[in-house]
């Protein structure tokens, strides 16, 4: 009688389906010139790094009750429209402008 026994399967599963998110993610943010790092350890879930413009920025992805998504500060972006989370995720580390004060501007009217 043939028996069919499955360790960890679901653990595996769900570890391989955050790798491809986020290898996913890491290539679309590489067409938009950015370079990420997919760290994968086998105790902890595949996390995704960014860094450009002096900012760093962790990428995870997690499963909700409505599906698959991309979590980081502040944001959270379906798993399924990886462009648009790219696409969020590289307006997030532009860098910001330099706060500049500003110069006192007076306007002359002649009578």
């Amino acid at each position: 009688m043939p028996s069919v026994v499955t360790i960890h399967t679901s653990l595996a599963t769900v570890s391989s389906r955050r790798r491809d998110h986020l290898t996913a993610l890491a290539s679309a943010l590489q067409m938009r010139g950015l370079r990420a790092l997919l760290s994968v350890s086998h105790a902890q879930s595949p996390i995704l790094h960014l860094a450009a413009h002096g900012r760093r920025v962790a990428v995870v992805v997690a499963q909700s009750p409505t599906g698959w998504v991309f979590l980081w500060p502040g944001a959270q972006v379906p798993a399924d429209d990886v462009e648009s989370a790219a696409r969020q995720l590289a307006a997030f580390v532009q860098p910001r402008p330099a706060w500049q004060p500003r110069r006192a501007h007076l306007s002359a009217v002649a009578a």
